[in-house]
């Protein structure tokens, strides 16, 4: 029996990654979005902006597209009836939720390098790693022909290394 699919025609567009500038672009157009705030909306914005079209799983697949998606709907929300009135005062009003958006999410990385820094330290302490040990300053790197040359003794024993140029020979 012959097969009656029709192949598609012409060539399929490549997929693009999105790379963490497009993703910060993205971010930022969800951050400053105004109007009805779908998905859909996001999508034909994004593909206008950087010029590549994206799924929605894409799109939310990536971490911080993600959590821009979900802070602009938590802000969303929970934001006041907008008044009529000064239009600096709207202005002033969406950069101080762009703002309380920015600084929830830079709690959340603080936060999740608090545990990160928590987790190193009971790890070094159960590989019997004392804290001297942690904070002593890294040794030099000597590269193809340079000495490292110690400059000043930082107050707390750290060194501050120059590179010495290579001798003549």
């Amino acid at each position: 029996m012959p097969n009656l699919r029709k192949k598609p025609s012409g060539r399929r567009k490549q997929r693009v990654r999105i790379t963490p500038e497009i993703a910060a672009n993205i971010c930022e157009l969800i951050l400053e979005w105004r109007g009805p705030f779908t998905w859909e909306r996001i999508i034909e914005e994004a593909e206008r902006v950087c010029g590549h079209p994206w799924t929605r799983q894409g799109l939310n697949k990536h971490p911080d597209i993600r959590k821009s998606y979900q802070d602009k709907t938590i802000a969303l929300t929970n934001s006041k009836p907008v008044p009529e009135g000064d239009i600096a005062q709207l202005m002033l009003l969406e950069k101080i939720e762009r703002l309380e958006i920015e600084n929830r999410r830079l709690c959340e990385s603080v936060r999740i390098y608090d545990e990160l820094f928590i987790r190193y330290q009971a790890n070094a302490h159960r590989k019997g790693i004392n804290p001297a040990e942690l904070e002593k300053p890294l040794e030099p790197v000597e590269r193809r022909g340079q000495r490292a040359q110690p400059i000043e003794e930082h107050e707390q024993g750290i060194s501050l290394v120059r590179p010495v140029p290579p001798r003549s020979r």
